[in-house]
This record gives structure tokens, sequence and C-alpha cells, in this order.
């Protein structure tokens, strides 16, 4: 079983703060993450396990809930899936209240609806970590420092890992599989491409009858399939509402409502734009990914062995976002385009530096590929940038700007 490295860090802070929500997407392993790889390891049989996935459940607790929570008399309570029971949120704060020594775990698919209760019944009594699909480093440990974390210090030339041949191989092997199908559980411990696929299939289906149920959102399932498959062929894209809204055939308000519900179940991701010059003329319209390479070629029905550069650029963002969720103070991500078309990737803001990422699904970078890297860097007086790319050592390949394996730096 593959650990996860949110585990590393709730481990780390349970002492202190005893009662912490996990947020993502359904069938990330949110449930695993807690009953068998939190619960039992630090708490052994010392737990309760209570699923609002049931109806018998919610109906249980619809009436007296505080009497019955704590005549479970454990000292962790774990409540899975409460976005379905939205009213046990007033009793988990009676409980947290009450029983300042205990712990309290809950999770959930729906970022809003948590959010929101958070912020009306638990506010200063929780934690908040978003989960999302395992990430390449966790295919091989559950370490929370990636090489990534290392180009924001002085010395990140001498941490350059060196793999040797057969590491090398086992990477490259793991990182094809990674980048093509993506990094849902269920997924990931399959070996089988066909498996995959139906998973994947089968996800997809299950997530736009559940999600769009259990939200309540009065949408025909045939509109939001045909709104999914028409956004997935746009993701690493500016994303216009109104362009959608047209090519889909719906209103521009109903745009911003389906792409709300993709959002808020953690499916899609809008990055905002970066300026610090408000009077400069930059796009200021969002770039919209998928969280999951896997899921969005299922969706595009793409079988192909290799990605296409759209996707390839969506994979590294969702590396991206998953370090980005682990952190204690969260790395800030962007990205840049000029209405001339001078355009950035990626830019993180992280410990009082300003890192700008050029993706290119290549074997070798040459100086072309970091014309507008330099002219950015330049622009903003800054010393160093990055092109993430398919090949095999680090390079530098211009003045302050290297060429970093994607094996490598999400590793």
């Amino acid at each position: 079983m593959y650990k996860r490295r949110l585990q590393n860090v709730i481990s780390n802070i349970y002492g202190s703060d005893k009662n912490i929500i996990i947020t993502g997407a359904r069938q990330i392993g949110k449930s695993t993450l807690l009953e068998v790889l939190l619960a039992e390891s630090l708490y052994k049989d010392n737990f309760s396990y209570i699923s609002f996935d049931n109806p018998d459940t919610r109906d249980f607790f619809s009436s007296n809930a505080v009497e019955k929570l704590s005549a479970e008399n454990k000292k962790v309570l774990i409540l899975d899936e409460v976005q379905k029971f939205p009213r046990i949120f007033d009793s988990v704060k009676v409980l947290i209240d009450r029983n300042k020594k205990n712990h309290h775990f809950l999770t959930g698919s729906s970022q809003l609806m948590l959010l929101k209760s958070v912020q009306e019944s638990l506010a200063g009594r929780v934690s908040l970590f978003a989960m999302y699909p395992f990430a390449l480093s966790e295919m091989f440990d559950d370490r929370t420092e990636i090489f990534l974390d290392k180009l924001f210090e002085k010395n990140w030339e001498q941490q350059i890992p060196i793999l040797s041949l057969s590491q090398k191989n086992i990477v490259d092997k793991a990182i094809i599989q990674h980048q093509c199908w993506g990094g849902y559980p269920e997924v990931i411990n399959s070996e089988d491409i066909g498996r995959k696929q139906r998973w994947l299939s089968n996800y997809k289906n299950t997530y736009l009858e559940k999600d769009v149920r259990d939200l309540k959102y009065s949408i025909e399932i045939e509109k939001i399939t045909k709104f999914l498959n028409i956004i997935a062929d746009r993701s690493a894209q500016i994303y216009s509402y109104s362009e959608v809204a047209r090519d889909c055939g719906i209103s521009v308000t109903s745009a911003n409502n389906y792409t709300k519900l993709l959002q808020i179940s953690y499916q899609i991701h809008l990055l905002q734009p970066y300026y610090s010059n408000i009077s400069k003329r930059l796009i200021k319209a969002p770039k919209m990914y998928f969280t999951d390479t896997g899921l969005l070629r299922t969706i595009l029905k793409n079988t192909e062995k290799d990605l296409t550069g759209k996707e390839y650029e969506t994979w590294v963002f969702s590396e991206l976002i998953k370090w980005q969720s682990i952190k204690n103070i969260q790395p800030e991500l962007y990205y840049y385009r000029t209405a001339a078309g001078l355009e950035i990737d990626f830019i993180i803001k992280y410990k009082n530096k300003i890192l700008p990422i050029e993706v290119k699904m290549k074997d070798k970078i040459n100086r072309v590929d970091v014309k507008s890297l330099k002219l950015f860097m330049e622009q903003y007086k800054l010393d160093f940038g990055i092109v993430v790319y398919r090949g095999d050592s680090v390079e530098n390949v211009a003045k302050n700007i290297f060429a970093i394996p994607d094996k490598v730096l999400f590793l």
C-alpha cells in the first residue's frame, strides 16, 4: 500500500491540532488515510468510524446526535462523507467544546459545503486540508519535501538527485503510467490498462450521477456530460465562460454554475493570472486545468500511449497543486500572459521568491525554448527560472535558466 504525504503532515500536528477536516474528490483515499493509515497506526483500536454515505446512518443521527456520538466513547471519532449530512456540524461543535482532549477527523468531497459549514459552525476549531490523487513522489515514498522545494534554497544545485540506471528505469516506467493514467488509487494499484480505462470511465459516470445529485444542483445529466466533454478540450487554456456557453448551447450563468460544480468537487481548478502592475495590458481571465490526467484523457477518449502538449502541462499543474496543498504556508501559484502574447506557464511565489516555470514536452531544450522565460525574468528582474521537460539531466540552457527533468523536479 502506498503512503500519502498528508499522513506525515497530519501525524506531525495531531498533538496540537486535534480536529481536522480532509476534503477532496471521491475515491482518492480519504477514508483509507484516516481509518487505516492514520487511525490504526496512531490510535490502534481506540477510534470509531462513521460514514454518512449510508442513509440509515443519516437517519439514525437525525435526532440526539450529540448523545449518540458521545456514546461511541473513543479517543478518536472519524466522520466520513459529512457533506451529505451538514446538520452534523453543529453536533461536532458541541463535541469539540466538551471533549478538548479527543480527536475528531471529518472527510468530505464537496469543498464549498465543507467550507461553508466550517465558517458557520467550526471556525477556529478545525484545521482544513485538501487531498488529491496520488502524486508521482508518493509512488516511491511519503516525504513531504521533493526536489522542487530545493529550488527555493541557495545551494539547490548541490542537491540534485542522481539516479542509478536501475532506479532510472523504475522511475521512467512509473512516470509514464502516472502521466497517462493519473493518480487515483484504483488506477495506481492496477497493472492492467483495460481495467484502468474501465475504472476511469465508470468514475466519470458515477461522479456525474452522484455529485450532481448530492450537491443539489438542478442540472440534467446530459447537459453536464456535454459540458464536461467540451471543457476537457480546454484544459491548460485560457478559460472563457462566454465561449464555453456558446459551444455548449447554454447561458453564461449556466456555464458559471457548471464550472463551480466541477471546482467544488475537485475535478477542475481555475488558475489565476499573475500581475504586479495592474496598469499593464495583461490577460485577466483564469486558465483551467483538470486535476487528473487519467480522468482528462478518459473524457477526451485519448487512448494513445503518449500525452498531448496540453495533457502534459495539465500533469505538471496537477503535481504543482498537490505539492502546494501539503505546505503549512502554501505557495502561491499563478500563470502569466500579456495581450501581446508573452506567456509563462506557471509562476510560484514562495519563501519571498518568485519562480517562473515553462513547460515543454520535449527531450531536449535549447535557447529558443526559453525566449519568453528570459524576457519575463528581465522584465521582473529575476535571477532564476526553470523549464520542466522530459529529458534525463539538469541543464543550464541560458544565464540563470535551467532545464529540469519532470522525474527530478517532482521526486
